[in-house]
């Protein structure tokens, strides 16, 4: 597992979650089409960043990126994680209890 301070931009499969099996896999964001105005394919990779995660009134600390692409990441105000079940890929958080600062 590799901890990070800093954030790393990351990509999902929501439809194929079999497409990551290391931790470099997720972190390679250069699947992600460079046309922004060009709408994404069914089963194509979703970039995560930052600031998907972390709202305005909330703030990065920490993320672990797995040896097989798992991710966690904490903010003063939730934990999330990708969560793989049922041929699926999800983004997912719980509130942080008791909560920091």
């Amino acid at each position: 597992m590799i901890l990070y301070n800093k954030w790393h931009d990351f990509v999902i499969w929501p439809t194929h979650p079999d497409r990551i099996s290391t931790a470099d896999e997720r972190l390679d964001t250069s699947c992600i089409d460079t046309d922004s105005h060009k709408k994404l394919q069914n089963g194509s990779a979703k970039l995560v960043t930052k600031s998907i995660i972390v709202d305005e009134d909330d703030d990065f600390e920490q993320m672990a990126v797995g040896e097989f692409g798992d991710i966690t990441i904490w903010t003063r105000h939730k934990v999330w994680c990708v969560r793989r079940a049922h041929g699926t890929e999800k983004l997912m958080y719980l509130p942080r209890h008791p909560p920091c600062g």
